[in-house]
């Protein structure tokens, strides 16, 4: 088993990373955001975004969303003022739909091997 996971780093299959748990951290909350942008801003936005301590997750995706983000907050109160001050003022956005997280029944953190 050693030697597999070895060389499937070494062939750069996997990466070994920790994954934080948001909520032992104080996190308290989470949710997702679906983004939609302007026509063609969506890489831009989306690499804005990225740079957001707040944000865990950037996807560029289709449907009625061209961009979902994760994040984690320590209250619903600073969820509201990164919406109303940091991703709303970015160049670009148009509109933002959020979803808070009520709980989470499964999370992997990639593919199982």
């Amino acid at each position: 088993m050693r030697r597999r996971v070895g060389r499937l780093i070494q062939d750069d299959v996997v990466r070994i990373s920790a994954v934080p748990n948001l909520a032992r951290m104080g996190y308290t909350t989470t949710a997702l955001i679906g983004i939609q942008s302007g026509p063609g801003r969506s890489d831009e936005v989306a690499e804005a975004l990225a740079t957001l301590e707040e944000v865990h997750y950037v996807a560029i995706t289709t449907g009625p969303y061209d961009i979902f983000i994760w994040v984690g907050l320590e209250s619903a109160e600073m969820l509201g003022n990164l919406l109303h001050t940091r991703i709303g003022v970015i160049e670009g956005v148009q509109n933002t739909q959020t979803f808070v997280n009520l709980s989470i029944k499964k999370s992997t953190h990639g593919l199982g091997l």
